[in-house]
């Protein structure tokens, strides 16, 4: 499965979305305040922005960030400033969300 902005379903998205939200507030994780905003920004961003893909059999994700204009290839490693930081960032919540989402629409 192959998902970029015109094919989300952004009800689903936002469903997928407030479940770890809700999970992060619960959780004893030192950064959740930090995680539950990148979860926030990652909807958004997702929801606005026509530069990104997810490949589901291979987990790929590459975006163009709207704030930066730079290109990343998302996994578990992220090469922004905030992730470069070893704190939360959009673009690693994007992808775990992009995960969940690939596994709920299969």
């Amino acid at each position: 499965m192959k998902l970029n902005n015109q094919n989300i379903n952004t009800e689903l998205l936002e469903e997928i979305a407030a479940a770890a939200v809700t999970k992060l507030e619960n959780s004893k994780c030192t950064s959740r305040s930090r995680w539950i905003n990148a979860v926030k920004k990652a909807v958004k961003e997702l929801q606005s922005n026509c530069y990104w893909s997810y490949d589901a059999r291979n987990f790929d994700f590459v975006i163009m960030s709207e704030t930066s204009n730079e290109i990343y290839s998302v996994s578990t490693y992220c090469g922004c400033t905030a992730a470069g930081k070893a704190q939360p960032c959009k673009h690693r919540a994007m992808h775990r969300l992009l995960m969940r989402y690939a596994a709920a629409a299969a």
